[in-house]
């Protein structure tokens, strides 16, 4: 095993935040098999880290290929999407989450992955986020209450109105249009909402980019035990398409 740090990112970090960890490689969004693929030829990487993944356009990583990347010892993190949803589904099993975001999954209080949904860009481009996440949408609406620019009823209702929105159409402009009928005072809106943008799945990007960090340099206590997946025939299939090209 390498002491290399592998992360898998797409929207939820931009540009600047990857060149601020040139320590660490980055690969796009994270789909299935991508995990176990970092398994082959035995020098598996120390850590891994999930923010972003593929919802619908790709299949999504398994949780046994993240059972299994555990098992060969490696540190696997998560936070801010995908790697939220994943890590509060399997940190029984030792995978870390890290934010706002996974703590949210873990205890209940959100469960359905159309709240850290987005549709984004080409890689050239930096996988620009073409949408709002309703993540984004809850941190924004919470710190404008908690600076008194929003009662908690206009909290509440444009919170619930947001989600009625299909995902790849919210934006701030069809979450202020949606609070008010009155054409100028849905444009007074959006600019409030957009200036007060609040990055929550950023933030948690890199919190566990942080942590990663910090992890690199320390001695961590092995993974007490082994949860290798059942290899069910389509696990099977999977791996030798992986490890048996």
């Amino acid at each position: 095993m390498n002491n290399s740090a592998i992360i898998f990112a797409g929207p939820s970090l931009t540009r600047r935040d990857r060149e601020t960890f040139p320590q660490m490689q980055f690969m796009p969004p994270v789909g299935r098999g991508d995990v176990l693929r970092l398994l082959k030829n035995n020098r598996p990487p120390r850590f891994i880290g999930i923010v972003d993944g593929f919802f619908g356009s790709r299949p999504g990583v398994l949780h046994k290929e993240i059972l299994e990347a555990l098992s060969a010892g490696c540190h696997v993190y998560g936070a801010a999407s995908m790697g939220a949803l994943r890590a509060s589904e399997l940190s029984t099993y030792g995978m870390i989450g890290i934010g706002e975001v996974f703590e949210a999954y873990h205890d209940g209080r959100l469960e359905s992955d159309a709240e850290v949904a987005v549709n984004h860009g080409p890689a050239e481009l930096g996988y620009p986020a073409l949408n709002v996440a309703q993540v984004d949408v809850d941190a924004t609406l919470d710190a404008l209450r908690n600076r008194g620019m929003l009662t908690a009823f206009e909290v509440q209702r444009l919170s619930e109105k947001s989600r009625k929105i299909y995902y790849p159409k919210r934006t701030w402009s069809k979450v202020a249009a949606e609070g008010s009928t009155d054409q100028s005072a849905a444009e007074k809106l959006q600019t409030l909402l957009a200036q007060a943008h609040v990055q929550r799945k950023r933030l948690d990007a890199i919190a566990m980019l942080n942590r990663i960090s910090k992890d690199k340099t320390r001695e961590l206590p092995a993974i007490s035990q082994s949860f290798a997946p059942p290899l069910t025939p389509s696990y099977k299939r999977m791996r030798r398409a992986v490890f048996e090209p």
